[in-house]
């Protein structure tokens, strides 16, 4: 049920214009990148190059080096969008599935859960996605066809399992940094106080996220600043106002100690207890094999091929 659950929140996540639009340019990019091969250690990697993959498109190229306002939605969404692949790709055959904030997708007792009220008026996090860290047993009913994943989560809720089972987080994605640090700082103070006093409250319908067994909060940027090391040091407004969220920062780039890390560590930060093995890169390896078959809906079917070797490191 999970990796039909992922199937679905990859192919919604992909099928909007701005990411089929740019996928073929992403694919041709992780090919050159990787040489055509796959494997744990490969795949883990392209965490390090998600900038580079990214900027090979159009809704890349006007949000990475030009800083221009053509686009801006287009590459906003599209980042969106290789940030919810990538972390479902290192996350295939596990408990956990990211999702984009869809209402088909997202069960309704945590969009309650996350709600965060200024007195009578709700109002929506900066939720672009989702990530939903279910227990280790399940007995899962049938799913009807014409039902909704939102639904059906909703449905067996208590039967199957209960809020205090799984663990959430929510995943702010920005292709600019300065612009929109801000953001994830304020958020991320507003649910770890679990609101401010009786003004600001989270959660609504009895629901909050004090009933999931852990909530995090993170942000991954592109960025789309040219000069990187220029435009963000230890020192950066900027960097600091993202430093101490829960979930962690993070950049389509490799870790620069003190400023951002590669996404490629936010599995391990974040939901390490629910890899099936200890060793990411080596699940990864063995599930490589099956890129081709059964996660064939990632895209990377027709000119990979996958080999179980973990030293295949990209140059």
């Amino acid at each position: 049920m999970l990796e039909s659950y992922r199937k679905a929140a990859v192919k919604s996540a992909m099928s909007t214009s701005s990411a089929s639009n740019a996928f073929p340019f992403w694919e041709q990019a992780i090919s050159r990148l990787t040489n055509g091969r796959l494997s744990g250690r490969v795949i883990f990697d392209l965490g390090d190059h998600l900038r580079e993959i990214f900027a090979n498109s159009s809704q890349g190229n006007t949000r990475v080096g030009e800083n221009t306002n053509s686009s801006v939605s287009a590459g906003g969404a599209a980042w969106e969008s290789l940030v919810c692949w990538y972390l479902n790709l290192c996350l295939i055959g596990s408990r956990v599935v990211v999702i984009k904030s869809k209402k088909d997708l997202l069960p309704r007792f945590i969009t309650d859960a996350i709600a965060v009220k200024y007195n009578n008026f709700k109002s929506n996090t900066e939720a672009d996605l989702i990530y939903i860290a279910f227990p280790r047993i399940i007995d899962w009913p049938e799913k009807g066809e014409a039902e909704h994943y939102s639904a059906y989560f909703d449905r067996i809720l208590s039967n199957s399992f209960s809020m205090k089972d799984i663990a959430v987080g929510v995943i702010q994605t920005k292709t600019n940094w300065n612009d929109n640090a801000q953001i994830p700082m304020l958020w991320d103070m507003v649910y770890s106080a679990k609101g401010f006093g009786r003004n600001v409250t989270v959660g609504s319908k009895g629901r909050s996220i004090e009933s999931f067994a852990s909530f995090t909060y993170s942000f991954v940027t592109v960025p789309s600043q040219k000069d990187v090391d220029k435009s963000f040091k230890v020192t950066s407004a900027s960097v600091n106002r993202v430093r101490n969220i829960s979930g962690g920062n993070y950049w389509g780039l490799p870790t620069k100690d003190g400023v951002a890390d590669s996404l490629n560590e936010f599995i391990g930060r974040n939901l390490g207890e629910y890899v099936p093995e200890s060793d990411l890169i080596g699940w990864l390896d063995k599930q490589s094999t099956l890129l081709k078959t059964e996660y064939s809906y990632f895209g990377l079917h027709k000119n990979f091929q996958s080999y179980l070797v973990s030293s295949d490191v990209m140059e």
